[in-house]
């Protein structure tokens, strides 16, 4: 006998997504850094031979940002995602970008109760602790996913430890290219070369990609433990608010991928690569 794939709904639903009763909110987030010679400079000339042998994340300088809310109502098929954010320099410098994420968060955590998480991927640079300094340095209040009691850290993740085999991190350009999602518009290693030539137009893109596949990847970590919604529905949802900006190669090469992983949800036929 001849089986066939089973046609699959757009919502993604299965007899195992019928559990699925808590719903969820995070606010994924992504950053570009620039380094801080001059300080850095001045610190070793201070200390000498006793100096930190390598620049490290004290000494770098958050040039972009960009974030999205997303819900994942666990008895509801689609996810509501709001519009990606996206501050760069030179129309925001650090402060800047830091207040209006501090903002995002900040209404996102009306009670302990109903606070949406922040989700970075946090390697090679570990955004929280960059985050913190800004507060530090500039005297703001952190929103309550930053702040480092014991009850706050429930509020934050940081994906590149749950992906992390004991030994080493993964790329998030690695990982999502294994679950088979569209990869980032330029490789990581050459977002310095970008900063240092002040290509602000494909940094703010490559900040807002890096925000979606870790809200992907995040939304698929929850609706693995059989939280919020189905994997493709919030694939799904948080591609679809992405294709929404601006027209670029990239956001046209991901609307392509976007339209063959729906025909795959619908006819279960893979190949949208």
């Amino acid at each position: 006998m001849i089986t066939f794939n089973r046609p699959r709904p757009v919502g993604g639903t299965s007899r195992f997504d019928l559990h699925r009763q808590s719903a969820k909110s995070i606010v994924a987030a992504s950053f570009a850094y620039a380094r801080d010679d001059a300080r850095y400079e001045a610190y070793c000339s201070d200390l000498g031979e006793a100096a930190a042998y390598r620049l490290r994340w004290p000494f770098w300088r958050i040039v972009a940002g960009s974030w999205v809310v997303a819900r994942f109502p666990g008895c509801q098929d689609r996810s509501v995602v709001e519009a990606f954010e996206t501050r760069i320099q030179p129309e925001c410098d650090e402060t800047d970008i830091v207040d209006e994420l501090f903002e995002a968060l900040t209404a996102e955590a009306p009670d302990p109760d109903h606070t949406a998480q922040l989700v970075t991927w946090g390697a090679p640079h570990d955004d929280v602790l960059s985050l913190r300094r800004v507060a530090q340095m500039q005297g703001r209040i952190l929103p309550p996913q930053l702040r480092s009691a014991e009850s706050a850290a429930a509020h934050r993740i940081r994906l590149s430890e749950l992906t992390c085999d004991g030994r080493e991190q993964l790329h998030l350009a690695e990982y999502v290219r294994g679950l088979e999602l569209r990869g980032i518009p330029v490789p990581g290693h050459y977002l310095p070369h970008l900063v240092r030539e002040e290509a602000w137009a494909k940094i703010a893109e490559h900040c807002a990609a890096n925000a979606m596949l870790t809200a992907i990847c995040a939304a698929r970590h929850f609706a693995s433990e059989g939280i919020g919604q189905a994997a493709a529905a919030c694939t799904d949802g948080i591609v679809e608010a992405f294709c929404k900006q601006p027209p670029t190669d990239y956001v046209r090469t991901l609307s392509n991928w976007h339209r063959r992983y729906r025909y795959d949800r619908l006819f279960g036929e893979p190949g949208y690569e």
